[in-house]
């Protein structure tokens, strides 16, 4: 009797089902004959007969049988088209961007995103979030394979340009205004790859949770989100307070990022004018007559334009000067430009003084010519064109220490290449110069600039004691197709 009774109750359960909702529609199922039976044992009937009168009662007939499938298969069951639902929604969301302007366009982000447009944004990515939640709790897989393949089509498309969603374009912006703020952490400013990478991450990310969510369900697997509408109600709640601060303090975020304030380039040589002052400064002079001299040409100490500065403007300045690397060994001296990109470069004076106040070293240009930076690039500038760098190269490995520093000058610093670094000082009785000259040769045709699949630069540092050569070295750097070749040659 006990199987018959199963089979019976199995005969109303959609073999569509998962496992969980075949036993969780069995059970009720059950319930609902086991009390009827009940109430006939209570009124006389025997065990056996109240269970075939429950059955008699629950129905043998066609029509209720498919009247109660139909029920439970609206309820239960995931129809396939439903998939297509959070497909159009996000697809038709991006493409309403293009529509509405509602992209950053281009990489430079020349278009400031407004507080309107950031919020049209986070809803677009509530609703994404919103559409996996729902998925998610209803157990509703093909939904959430939808969502994802949806996300990836967008990540696709993107992936080649990354225009970011303003929202992401303003939580990363005003998270690094805020770090800069109120942390005693220093932010520049920011690559703007990383915005549209960072909402391509986004997208893939969520495809990925929904492709192994559906693969959960399908097993049986997913574990089951208790109290889903109060989790919906408080992560609602705060997602929409994130994104209305947020856009309170878009306006702040893009004036702090687009007046970011830079004092230094790459670009670190010796001017004329650099060039003209370091002349004027004799060895063994009261440093406080060079000084002088500096200030009265517009030129500004490091330390004392550093202390100028309000404390947040402060830190800023000492963070970007810290990247030279020049220590504190000089009294480096330096001309502030308001405007980074009209500077043509840096330029420094470089001091050093003994106990008694004299200056014993001084220097003009790169401090460290021939160090490289984070990105394995030299620290230079200005530098001159020398069509034959053969004969350079040649001329450079013909040098033996000994040789006469006018004669060797005459042919490096006017021939062949620009003198952007010059120091001399005296050490154990010795005067020391060193001169960093810069050579290239990538470009040139018949005086059109014809960008070549090469690039040939020449880095050169000589060492002269008592006006002698007494070390150096240059090295090569080329750059042909997408190969790197260096070289680094010493003087013997």
């Amino acid at each position: 009797m006990n199987d018959e009774i199963k089979s019976y109750v199995n005969s109303f359960i959609p073999q569509s089902l998962s496992k969980s909702k075949k036993k969780e529609l069995y059970d009720e199922l059950m319930c609902h004959l086991l009390d009827r039976s009940d109430r006939y044992e209570e009124i006389g009937y025997s065990k056996e007969d109240s269970m075939k009168k429950a059955i008699d009662d629950f129905g043998t007939d066609e029509t209720v049988k498919g009247a109660i499938s139909a029920e439970f298969e609206r309820l239960y069951h995931e129809k396939t088209w439903w998939a297509l639902i959070p497909a159009a929604i996000i697809l038709l969301m991006n493409a309403s961007c293009l529509l509405f302007d509602n992209w950053i366009y281009s990489a430079d982000f020349y278009e400031k995103p407004t507080p309107i447009k950031a919020f049209i944004s986070f809803i677009m990515i509530f609703v994404c979030i919103g559409l996996i939640y729902f998925a998610r709790v209803k157990s509703y897989k093909k939904m959430l394979l939808g969502t994802a393949a949806a996300n990836i089509l967008v990540a696709a498309s993107l992936i080649m340009v990354f225009y970011p969603q303003a929202a992401m374009f303003t939580i990363e912006n005003n998270i690094y205004y805020l770090i800069d703020k109120f942390t005693p952490y220093v932010t520049s400013n920011h690559d703007p790859f990383w915005y549209g990478a960072a909402v391509t991450g986004f997208l893939v990310l969520s495809a990925v949770y929904c492709v192994i969510a559906a693969i959960l369900i399908k097993k049986d697997r997913a574990h089951k989100i208790k109290n889903p509408h109060r989790k919906a109600i408080v992560l609602g709640v705060c997602y929409s307070a994130a994104a209305v601060i947020s856009c309170i303090l878009l306006p702040k975020a893009m004036d702090f990022s687009r007046n970011y304030p830079t004092w230094f380039d790459y670009r670190i040589y010796s001017s004329e004018e650099s060039e003209t002052l370091y002349d004027t400064i004799e060895l063994y002079s009261p440093y406080s007559e060079a000084a002088k001299k500096l200030k009265t040409e517009g030129w500004i100490e490091i330390s004392d334009y550093e202390n100028s500065l309000d404390k947040n403007t402060r830190k800023k300045f000492r963070a970007e000067y810290n990247e030279l690397n020049y220590g504190e060994e000089y009294k480096v001296w330096f001309r502030p430009e308001e405007d980074r990109y009209l500077r043509h470069g840096n330029k420094f004076v470089f001091l050093k003084a003994d106990e008694s106040g004299a200056v014993i070293f001084k220097g003009v240009g790169n401090l460290n010519p021939l160090e490289q930076d984070e990105y394995g690039s030299f620290r230079f500038s200005d530098y001159s064109r020398t069509d034959d760098m053969e004969a350079l190269t040649a001329d450079f490995e013909s040098l033996k220490k000994g040789d006469s520093k006018s004669e060797i000058m005459a042919r490096f610093g006017v021939d062949y290449g620009c003198i952007y670094s010059h120091f001399e000082g005296d050490e154990n009785g010795k005067h020391i110069e060193r001169f960093a000259i810069h050579a290239h040769n990538d470009y040139t045709y018949d005086d059109e600039i014809v960008f070549k699949d090469y690039y040939d630069y020449r880095y050169i540092e000589l060492t002269f004691t008592n006006g002698l050569l007494t070390d150096g070295r240059m090295i090569s750097e080329k750059w042909v197709g997408a190969e790197e070749y260096m070289e680094d040659i010493t003087i013997n």
